[in-house]
Parts: C-alpha cells; structure tokens; sequence
C-alpha cells in the first residue's frame, strides 16, 4: 500500500484560501459597484472582479467535491480520503476505470488529472507529492484498452505539438530572411 499526500503549503491554500480571497474580492466588487453610480470608468473593475470571485468559486466547489488530500493506493483499487468534507470517502477499483482526463492527457500537465470510473470523480492535482509514481501505478493498473487509448491520445497531442512548432520555426525563418 503506497499513501500519496500534498504538501502542507499546498493544503492549506487549497483549503483555506477561499476564506480569505471572496471576502475581499467581494469588498471590492462592492466598492466598484458603488463607485459605477459616480464614474463610468469602474465598470471593468466591477466586471473583472466579478468574473475572478466567479471563477474562484467555481474552482473552490470542484475542489471541495472532487479532490482528496489522502490516496492510499494497494494492488486492485485506490482509496481517496480527506476530501474537504471530512466524511466523504471514495473507493476505486482500477479495473471499473473508465476515463482518465485532463493533466498530460489534455496537452498541458499544469492542469488536474481526473479519474471517473461510472460512479465517482477523482481530482488530483499536479502538486500531489510524488505525482509522476502516482500516474504510472495508476496506468500499469488500468485496463489495456483504456491505457492504449490514451497512449493513442497523447501520441496525436504530440503530432499537434510538433506540428505548431514546425510552422512557428517556419514562420522565424521568413521573418529573418
């Protein structure tokens, strides 16, 4: 049984920071709105500020919902623990797996992983401590098809990737010839 954790800076923003951010935000969209009464020009403050405090919260409930603190993984399942509420606890057998998103496989490794298997949804982040153990005990696990799959997927993200990359050399060369 292997236990994957963040780490505690990590934590603790993906915890608490909502509790310090919307209030602020929130006091300054307010101001903004009062001040759209006095001057036109505090329109993009109050549209800016609202749409940060919209996102924020977007991202704080799919965190609350979706993501465990605790992933302790053992041979045919991982057990998820430590969710933001406290009594949630998710199990998930490796072979009911059905899809795997975002992270590596959506083109950018900055975003999160998520694990569906019909049932549930896994978040994990990419601050997970030692995330890249996490990712390939998970793959070796996973159904063959669903592994070939996504093997399939990030292939053609490369092609893409290098594909960008060749017309953006090509378009330097123009520029300095």
């Amino acid at each position: 049984m292997t236990k994957y954790g963040y780490p505690l800076l990590a934590r603790i923003i993906y915890r608490h920071l909502n509790i310090i951010l919307t209030p602020l935000l929130l006091a300054y969209a307010i101001i903004a709105l009062g001040g759209v009464f006095h001057d036109s020009k505090y329109w993009l403050p109050l549209i800016v500020t609202v749409l940060f405090l919209l996102f924020f919260i977007r991202y704080y409930f799919r965190m609350y919902k979706y993501f465990p603190f605790e992933i302790v993984v053992d041979e045919e399942k991982m057990i998820c623990t430590n969710f933001m509420n406290k009594r949630k606890k998710v199990e998930i057998k490796f072979s009911e797996i059905k899809k795997i998103d975002g992270g590596v496989f959506s083109g950018n490794a900055a975003l999160p992983l998520y694990i569906t298997d019909g049932k549930n949804v896994i978040g994990v982040t990419p601050h997970l401590i030692n995330y890249n153990a996490f990712v390939t005990t998970m793959l070796s696990k996973i159904d063959r098809e669903l592994y070939s799959q996504l093997l399939q997927h990030i292939q053609k993200l490369g092609e893409v990737a290098q594909s960008k990359k060749l017309k953006r050399n090509k378009k330097a060369r123009k520029k300095r010839a």
